[in-house]
């Protein structure tokens, strides 16, 4: 595990098939998240909310359930956003919140193995410049883009995110990002949310934009 990291803060705030595979080359993008991040929202519901908490909410959103997630696998995230705002309701708290949690164990354990490469000789900025990477290496849906990245400062878009994941969406990058920054050696990093706008007049597709500040040796 990582350093400690502080708390986030955001303005916003049948018979067993498997259920998870490989993601072609070429299709369509799918609404999927990695393997790793589930394994994440496991072990935090599970932890706060009791042992076998997870499996249980998996069922009821609609999956099927299997002990063995594979960290490398695509998953459904409109499931697993399913389980993520019902265990959150039992909490009495935001999704947004109990996903930034999920999204910093995410970050400190795949970061520090799995997925260290991306710390490899890496500042802050330099670990920031690659937020698109690190995206498309979670989320098989939606792009994001760095507009600015100084020292120090940082601001990101997330671009295409169905509306019913807005708030899975927040709470990732809320908690995933500040993480990383203290990770490869920023300070006091912290985040928040400084908007979300519909992309079109159904309301289907949101655009998101985030601020991260940090200090630097």
């Amino acid at each position: 595990m990582g350093a400690a990291v502080p708390p986030v803060t955001a303005s916003i705030g049948a018979s067993w098939t498997p259920w998870s595979r490989a993601r072609p080359a070429l299709r369509s993008k799918p609404v999927e998240c990695k393997g790793s991040h589930v394994v994440a929202a496991r072990d935090v519901i599970d932890q706060e909310l009791g042992a076998g908490s997870f499996a249980a909410r998996w069922h009821e959103a609609g999956g099927a359930w299997s002990p063995l997630v594979l960290p490398g696998a695509w998953y459904d995230a409109n499931v697993l956003a399913k389980v993520i705002r019902g265990a959150a309701m039992q909490a009495g708290e935001r999704p947004v919140a109990l996903t930034a949690r999920i999204a910093r164990r995410n970050a400190e354990h795949d970061l520090t193995s799995i997925y260290r490469v991306f710390l490899r000789d890496a500042s802050p900025q330099r670990l920031l410049a690659l937020i698109p990477d690190l995206w498309r290496n979670y989320v098989a849906f939606a792009d994001s883009r760095v507009i600015r990245n100084d020292p120090g400062y940082c601001v990101g878009h997330c671009i295409g995110v169905p509306s019913r994941l807005r708030e899975w969406a927040e709470g990732i990058w809320l908690g995933f990002l500040p993480t990383a920054i203290q990770l490869a050696g920023g300070k006091n990093a912290r985040g928040r949310t400084l908007g979300a706008s519909a992309m079109d007049p159904s309301g289907r597709l949101y655009r998101m934009e985030f601020e991260y500040t940090y200090s630097v040796a």
